[in-house]
């Protein structure tokens, strides 16, 4: 059985299956069909958005023994990327159900739609394939131990811990969205907009930060999460540590960089960026680069520290290669 008919007859069961318990004894019965897992991953992971909701194929697409679905996943992979304008985004689906098998047609529709019209749950299918689709995604630290920094990779930054409402700014092109910690979406920042998506160069971007308040003198005032997010929009201010390339964001991993690379990725930005945003509502914590434990004890005496390994990539959960070192006053 080819891959086309073979993605058609999985999506078929799947649908035609009753309960959620039935639909995950189908996917592990195919649990080894790559293709129909990709087309799975596209479609439910909720971070993809491919901004085509209204996007209306027309109809009568596909033909007969035409080319299988799997000719053309590059694009749900290259619009996420932001890697198309919009208009280019809907040539090239116009164009691949034009050439696609007509039975696949609809699959490749409810991908661009975030809808298989197969009934599945997210929880059903990470039954089979654990942590397929992911939840919100995020890295938090671990708590500083004497065994957890025996593992720890030298050299490591000391950065002074910073507090306030987690956020992350979603950025593709000139679509920017402010994020709690699990994945709530903030309104009523509308005004930062513009300076996020000039630090982004309107690249494809995640920024990792704490949002905090401040008076006129730009002293932080308040950190408290409710506080923050009643507060005037025009006193909110950003405390970013990171900066993670959007399709690894969605994803919950990315190993291409260590943090080195991404920290200095992020002041590259806010440098490239001094003519655009003179009165950055950003910025980053303070930081020295550490060989070792004493020169972490030196850099801050009382403050709590977050070390970060330079070479630690990034991934959703908690990380070994974030620590905190919390400290007595």
């Amino acid at each position: 059985m080819s891959r086309t008919a073979m993605v058609r007859m999985i999506a078929d069961r799947v649908k035609s299956a009753d309960t959620q318990s039935d639909k995950a004894d189908v996917l592990r019965y195919y649990e080894k069909e790559s293709l129909f897992k990709r087309i799975l991953s596209y479609a439910y992971n909720p971070m993809i958005n491919f901004g085509l909701d209204d996007w209306e194929p027309r109809a009568g697409a596909g033909v007969i023994n035409g080319m299988g679905i799997s000719k053309f996943m590059h694009i749900p992979e290259d619009i996420f990327q932001n890697k198309f304008t919009r208009d280019e985004s809907i040539f090239a689906c116009n164009l691949a159900i034009s050439h696609m098998n007509i039975d696949e047609v609809d699959l490749f529709v409810g991908i661009m739609h975030k809808d298989l019209g197969l009934g599945l749950e997210i929880q059903t299918i990470n039954q089979v394939w654990p942590d397929l689709i992911p939840s919100y995604p995020l890295q938090t630290p671990s708590e500083f131990t004497d065994e957890a920094f025996s593992r720890f990779e030298f050299p490591f930054v000391a950065q002074t811990m910073s507090t306030g409402l987690r956020v992350n700014i979603i950025v593709r092109g000139n679509t920017v969205e402010f994020r709690q910690s699990d994945g709530t979406l903030i309104t009523g920042w509308e005004r930062y907009v513009e300076q996020f998506s000039k630090l982004a160069q309107n690249g494809a971007n995640v920024f990792d930060g704490h949002a905090v308040v401040v008076n006129e003198t730009s002293d932080v005032i308040e950190t408290d999460n409710q506080k923050v997010l009643a507060a005037d929009p025009a006193n909110i201010r950003f405390i970013l540590w990171d900066v993670v390339r959007y399709d690894g964001f969605v994803q919950g991993y990315d190993q291409r960089i260590g943090y080195n690379w991404r920290y200095n990725g992020l002041e590259h930005m806010m440098f490239l960026a001094i003519d655009s945003n003179p009165q950055p509502c950003y910025k980053t914590p303070e930081q020295s680069v550490c060989a070792t434990l004493e020169q972490a004890h030196e850099f801050a005496k009382t403050n709590d520290l977050v070390l970060k390994s330079l070479s630690g990539t990034w991934a959703t959960g908690p990380s070994d290669s974030t620590l905190i070192l919390r400290r007595s006053k």
